[in-house]
């Protein structure tokens, strides 16, 4: 069964306008790790601290978001809700772990 992964897009009276459903994506491990940072985010001792986390990450999200949903504008990503969005990304790093399990093992050790 295929696991869907959908963003809504919202109007400023907060009705969906859009449905953006992820497109299945290589990610690279250096993306993962420094998206690991973000989610580690309440560890910073400050608001310079957490700029900084932001900032180190951000160009490799917008990166990694826009490869995910290629339908979605810089105008659309304005109107997304953080709440749903988090998960989303979550979701998107967890299936390609998945993609890990996918691959072949030797059964005989060297």
């Amino acid at each position: 069964m295929k696991k869907v992964i959908l963003l809504n897009v919202y109007d400023n009276e907060d009705h969906i306008i859009k449905q953006a459903e992820a497109t299945p994506t290589s990610i690279k491990f250096g993306a993962v790790r420094r998206l690991m940072k973000l989610l580690k985010i309440e560890d910073a001792s400050d608001t310079w601290d957490i700029i900084n986390v932001i900032s180190d990450v951000w160009d490799e999200l917008t990166t990694l978001l826009n490869r995910c949903f290629p339908e979605m504008t810089d105008a659309d990503w304005d109107n997304v809700r953080l709440e749903e969005l988090i998960p989303a990304v979550l979701a998107v790093i967890r299936l390609s772990f998945n993609k890990l399990g996918e691959i072949p093992q030797d059964s005989e050790k060297n």
